[in-house]
């Protein structure tokens, strides 16, 4: 039993299954049974004709084939190992599963110093799940869960895929889900690491929202968003786009938010489209002086009043400003300095006045 496959557990173990879960040896295992090196189990496999194929099958509690009741059509098909089963209405057990494995890993996958390399060995995988596309046009996926409701049931539970995580110890590496792309070739410009498609018939949506992060799921960032390549100098973020349907009912991605090298929130319109604020007013939030408003005043005393930026700008900012009262008839006032670190305001003589002033960056 030591040659056993860890994730599924031996072949000789499912065969004895087989034959016991349906009081006989399955129809479609009678011929072409032969046992290989390595207690490897070796069946033929159909993939031609017009009904289902199983090569291996579990069949519990009156499930059949012939109405599997899933929204693809499975005639013809092939599957090589087919578990199915029913639970009936008085079932009284917590969980009716299909296929479990049950993997307890006792081994250190640190090599330690001087590899210093973290899930090197002993990688122990509940299940191993690999589809190959090996020919031009083919199409593969290497997980394929469905589940459904039908019409006329109501109150149901439908979980497309849950993915529990027990925390209890100290680790090192923490990842609900991963997803790794990698390789030489050269994917298609419409390529989607995740896509959530909701769209129903009669134009209802399946979600009512989209992408939820409950409460507390994460101490630092909600969602994070890197840059454009993986590492270099002088790089923004990748874009957040917003989806519009214009007039004509196309659809254009071209309402951007970013952030870009210098660190600023960088909001980009639709081209010739302004920024609306959707009825408040655009602000710092806060009654502080700040490099985009405040307010400069001038004491009897004094005739400059003068703001200090805190961003880093490569070019002057452009300022305006509005005094609060009628300085006079008499009374100048204007900006005396404005370079990429300082906004001063200036009067012909001393005055005591308040003056709105508001900037906007170049660069």
């Amino acid at each position: 039993m030591k040659n056993c496959f860890p994730a599924f557990g031996c072949v000789v173990l499912l065969f004895s299954l087989l034959v016991n879960s349906q009081g006989q040896t399955p129809a479609s295992l009678e011929t072409d049974n032969v046992f290989t090196g390595g207690n490897t189990f070796a069946q033929r496999g159909v993939y031609k004709g017009s009904g289902v194929h199983n090569v291996a099958s579990v069949f519990l509690n009156g499930y059949t084939e012939s109405n599997p009741g899933i929204p693809i059509t499975l005639s013809p098909m092939t599957n090589g190992i087919s578990v199915g089963g029913i639970t009936p209405p008085d079932a009284t057990v917590i969980n009716i599963t299909g296929i479990s494995t049950r993997m307890t890993s006792n081994c250190n996958s640190y090599l330690g110093p001087p590899v210093n390399s973290y899930r090197e060995i002993c990688n122990t995988v509940g299940g191993y799940f690999v589809a190959q596309a090996n020919a031009n046009g083919a199409a593969v996926w290497a997980l394929n869960p469905i589940v459904q409701d039908f019409a006329g049931i109501s109150n149901a539970t439908l979980q497309g895929e849950e993915i529990d995580m027990a925390l209890s110890g100290t680790p090192t590496f923490v990842r609900g889900i991963a997803i790794l792309a990698g390789g030489s070739g050269t994917p298609p410009t419409d390529s989607i690491g995740v896509e959530i498609s909701g769209a129903m018939k009669r134009g209802m949506s399946a979600f009512n929202r989209g992408l939820t992060i409950d409460s507390g799921a994460a101490s630092l960032y909600g969602i994070q968003i890197g840059a454009i390549l993986p590492s270099g100098t002088n790089l923004r973020s990748m874009p957040l786009a917003f989806s519009r349907f214009d007039g004509r009912a196309m659809m254009h991605n071209d309402v951007l938010a970013s952030a870009n090298a210098l660190g600023d929130f960088v909001l980009t319109p639709a081209s010739g489209r302004a920024l609306i604020s959707g009825g408040a007013l655009l602000g710092s939030n806060t009654a502080s002086n700040t490099d985009l408003n405040g307010q400069l005043t001038f004491s009897a005393s004094r005739t400059t009043a003068f703001y200090t930026f805190t961003g880093t700008y490569i070019s002057a900012p452009i300022c305006t400003f509005a005094p609060l009262a009628d300085p006079g008839a008499d009374v100048r006032l204007w900006i005396s300095t404005l370079n990429t670190t300082t906004l001063q305001l200036s009067a012909s003589t001393a005055i005591t006045l308040t003056v709105d002033y508001q900037c906007s960056k170049r660069n």
